[in-house]
């Protein structure tokens, strides 16, 4: 996943573990990160660069190995593609609210997720792409398919630090929207040989 907000992100994320040593830093990076993924997510760091620095990109890549993230019944597979966003609540779910809406700066959220399909599986139902425009906000999510790989692609940005409470219901509704097309679900189907067939 790439977060991009004019440089803001990887200095605030400093400032927070500024005065903890290298083992704090790291501890605190990986609890942030497994709080995408569901209960049982387990971590292992590969590589940190710009943790301690004042580069303007801050860059961790981990093995994350998700256990029971699929389900399905009989021959049917069903996968979450948007797996960063396992955990996330729609922060506009109440109806109504009384005060202005604030976002620490505009910001931009990339995620990418390429799924090689084991042997034997294929995808007889891909997510449907889908586009929203809310103004300042943006949601974009696309799922391709090339031979036994499926890459993901999200997208969703806000240009926008102050929203009115009046364009709180367009605001809420864009949220709610988001959410549902994060639950689409690609759907697998385990090929089966005919009776007889050589192993």
């Amino acid at each position: 996943t790439k977060w991009t907000s004019v440089a803001q992100e990887p200095p605030i994320r400093r400032l927070r573990t500024d005065n903890e040593d290298e083992t704090a830093r790291k501890k605190a990076l990986e609890d942030e990160i497994k709080a995408w993924f569901p209960d049982g997510a387990t971590l292992t760091l590969k590589s940190l660069t710009g943790d301690a620095t004042a580069e303007p990109n801050l860059t961790a890549t981990y093995d994350v190995v998700l256990p029971n993230i699929v389900s399905g019944a009989g021959s049917r597979v069903l996968v979450p593609l948007s797996v960063f966003r396992t955990n996330d609540k729609n922060p506009f779910a109440p109806t109504t609210r009384k005060h202005v809406i604030y976002f620490s700066y505009p910001h931009t959220e990339q995620d990418v997720v390429k799924l090689t399909l084991p042997e034997g599986m294929s995808a007889v139902t891909i997510p449907q792409t889908e586009e929203l425009k809310g103004g300042v906000l943006g949601y974009t999510a696309k799922t391709m398919r090339k031979g036994n790989e499926v890459t993901y692609t999200r997208d969703a940005n806000v240009n926008v630090m102050f929203i009115p409470v009046d364009n709180y219901p367009q605001l809420r509704n864009f949220f709610n929207a988001m959410a549902t097309a994060d639950a689409q679900q690609l759907v697998l189907n385990a090929s089966t040989k005919p009776s007889g067939a050589s192993q």
